[in-house]
Formats: structure tokens, C-alpha cells, sequence
């Protein structure tokens, strides 16, 4: 529970319009996501790609991915990731003093942490309460994980401003270390926008193939051929493009760490909405940390221990 006066939370914004605002209401749309949801199918779940639009079109792409993670696990910090729509600055914005406040609960922010960030790179990471309260992304996340989650967790919610390749890959070095067993990172997007679906299918996949090379520069060189398209009505191929790179960032040449696709679908599928010649499309993917053999690890530690130690020498 906040310790904090209740006006420095993040309270919710979209409740009754993303999601249902009653906790009654909420709880048991929940239950049903997770109960048609794909069920858990790996272990080592290190981060999960989740869409962040209304739990009709979304909800149960975004289940699929939280029914992969460990519910039983006492995590140490959960970071959500999200890219800023409405605010562009350079790095990102930590959420500092309170905590995120939804209808089924409270997710409790490690305020020491994100303060520890803002404070030791603060060319990177901001104390901006603002891009939190613009972004709905992070919020849509929380009643899944506090409806997931049976141990206490603590979030490190973090909204990127940056449109640069190379600040994400800054901050992807600090967030790095981060990146074990201990913690979980969500990162926020949809993918296509306002595409025919046969399209929207074709250029998700190939969004999609992108990130499970493990290569940002592949994923950068994907997401810039299909803006040169010039789609009749095209807004992105990748919502959450920013948050998705840093990530990769944080895994490239990594041999341990492999992405596997869990579900897929867009609003064109689904009967309230039904248009399907100007879809959202939604997919979920996670991290998992692979177990290698000791030949393996021998075999491989060398190489890509010298590739990722180039990678961040640059």
C-alpha cells in the first residue's frame, strides 16, 4: 500500500472506456479473458510483448501473454515499458513519487529505484509525472497483473519520448543488468494501425519475424520499409516501436534469450467490431531464457560475449 499522499498517484484514466471500471465488473471480465486465453506454454519468462488497446479488441491477446508468466513467482521489480504518443522528449520518463491506481487494486511503484535512475542518468531517465498521465498504455496493464500475481510486486513504469535508435539503445544499457530472473519486463504495443486486414496480417508477421531475429537493426529496417509503402491509411506497423527496440537492444547477440510467439489476432476479428478494412492488429510475444548445455555455453559464451561487449563499447 502508497505511503504517499493519495494525490501523487497515477489513478486510472481509462477505466470504463478500455476497461470495465467496476472492480465486479472487472474481476469477472478478467476471468473470463484468462479462461479463453492461450494457456502457459514456457518457462524462464523473462518479458512479454502485450497490446495495450480496449480489452475487447485486446484483452484476450494480452491474457495469452500474462498466462505465460510465473503467477506464483515473488518477483523483485516488474518494468513496464511503453512509447509516448502524445509527448516526444529525448529519453524517458520514470514514474518517482506514487503509485498506479486501477479498480481491482494498487500496483505499488518502487519509488527508490525509479528515483535511483532519474538521479544517476538523468540525460536518460526524467522524474516526469506527465507522459504517465497522457499514456494509457502502463494502466491497461495493471489489472491483469494484480489479478495474475499472487506474491506482492513492486513496477518501475517507464514511458519512452525518445524517436532515436540510439538513446534507446542508452537506455537499453542501463536497464540491462536488470534483466534476470528476479524481475519481469512488460513492454506495451499494439502492432498494425488502420490497415485492410489481409495487409495488417502480412506486415505483422514480417514485424513479427523481425523481433524474433533478435537483430534491432533488422527490426528498424523492417519498420522503415513498410512506412515507405505509403498504405492508404497507414498510422504504424508497430505501436510501442521505441519500448520493442530497447528491448532487443537489451538481448541482441544473446544466444540464451529467444522470442516465441503465443497469440494473435485484430479488431477485425472481433463481432462487436467487424470492419476489416481498418483493423488494429494485436499479437503476444514473450522472452524466454533458454538453458543451454555446457558445450553450448562454451561453444557460444565467447562469441557473443565479445559481440555484445563491441555492441555497447560504441
Amino acid at each position: 500500500m502508497s505511503t504517499f499522499n493519495k494525490s501523487h498517484n497515477r489513478f486510472a484514466s481509462v477505466a470504463g472506456q478500455y476497461y470495465p471500471a467496476s472492480i465486479q465488473e472487472l474481476q469477472t471480465e478478467l476471468k473470463r479473458l484468462f479462461s479463453v486465453a492461450v494457456q502457459k506454454r514456457f518457462e524462464n519468462v523473462r518479458a512479454i510483448i502485450s497490446p495495450h488497446s480496449g480489452y475487447i479488441f485486446s484483452g484476450t491477446i494480452a491474457a495469452s501473454a500474462y498466462s505465460q508468466i510465473d503467477r506464483n513467482k515473488a518477483y523483485k521489480r516488474i518494468f513496464l515499458l511503453t512509447s509516448s504518443r502524445l509527448d516526444t522528449f529525448i529519453g524517458a520518463s520514470v514514474f518517482c513519487n506514487g503509485d498506479y491506481v486501477v479498480p481491482n487494486g494498487i500496483a505499488e511503484v518502487d519509488t527508490l529505484y525509479s528515483k535511483q535512475l532519474a538521479s544517476e542518468h538523468p540525460t536518460l531517465f526524467r522524474d516526469a509525472r506527465t507522459p504517465h498521465f497522457h499514456e494509457h498504455s502502463i494502466e491497461v496493464q495493471i489489472p491483469f497483473l494484480l489479478y495474475q500475481l499472487t506474491q506482492p510486486f513492486k513496477i518501475v513504469p517507464i514511458v519512452l519520448g525518445t524517436h532515436t535508435p540510439e538513446i534507446c539503445r542508452q537506455l537499453a544499457k542501463v536497464l540491462q543488468p536488470e534483466l534476470t530472473d528476479d524481475n519481469l519486463f512488460i513492454i506495451c504495443s499494439d502492432f498494425s494501425s488502420f490497415l485492410p486486414a489481409s495487409t495488417a496480417e502480412r506486415i505483422d508477421e514480417e514485424t513479427e519475424q523481425a523481433i524474433f531475429t533478435n537483430k534491432p537493426d533488422k527490426l528498424l529496417k523492417t519498420l522503415d520499409r513498410h512506412q515507405q509503402q505509403k498504405y492508404p491509411g497507414y498510422k504504424n506497423s508497430l505501436a510501442g516501436w521505441s519500448a520493442v527496440l530497447t528491448l532487443l537492444y537489451m538481448t541482441t547477440g544473446n544466444p540464451e534469450f529467444q522470442y516465441k510467439h503465443i497469440d494473435k489476432c485484430t479488431s477485425g476479428d472481433i463481432p462487436y467490431y467487424g470492419n476489416h478494412e481498418r483493423v488494429t492488429g494485436f499479437r503476444a510475444l514473450i522472452l524466454v531464457e533458454q538453458e543451454l548445455s555446457e558445450e553450448e555455453k562454451k561453444r557460444l559464451s565467447g562469441s557473443w560475449i565479445n559481440r555484445i561487449s563491441r555492441f555497447f563499447r560504441k
